[in-house]
């Protein structure tokens, strides 16, 4: 039987983790030109009470997230304990004319009492190893 976990390359995680009312987590960086397109898993559960995170992708120069900025376009709000939810990254929106080739996920929560945020960022038809 072959072994499918090898053909959905994770490209880098926002670790799951508790945000406090008005803060905020950003994930490890990926390099966006390792793949045409990368799908963002992203889930939310409460810790202390439930909150509303906002997920978003922000890109950057480096792996160290060196200039970091939004990308315009994909989004994504989950408020509810144990909600999920999936956002399209399409590279095209990002910034490759002045070096913008990482990306991360990025959480920003509103309300609650350090509700857990996670996410997966999944690089489609990589070109080679993510």
């Amino acid at each position: 039987m072959e072994d499918k976990s090898g053909n959905i390359p994770i490209g880098a995680v926002l670790k799951p983790q508790a945000i406090a009312a008005a803060g905020n987590a950003t994930g490890a960086w990926a390099d966006a030109s390792k793949a045409p397109w990368f799908v963002a898993l992203c889930a939310v559960g409460a810790g202390g009470g439930i909150g509303s995170a906002a997920f978003s992708i922000v890109q950057a120069t480096d792996s160290t997230g060196t200039a970091a900025k939004a990308v315009t376009g994909p989004a994504l709000t989950l408020a509810t304990d144990g909600a999920s939810g999936v956002m399209d990254v399409d590279p095209t929106t990002l910034d490759f004319k002045n070096a913008f080739t990482w990306i991360a996920v990025k959480a920003v929560m509103t309300g609650g009492t350090n509700s857990v945020a996670t996410a997966v960022l999944v690089a489609c038809d990589p070109h080679y190893a993510v």
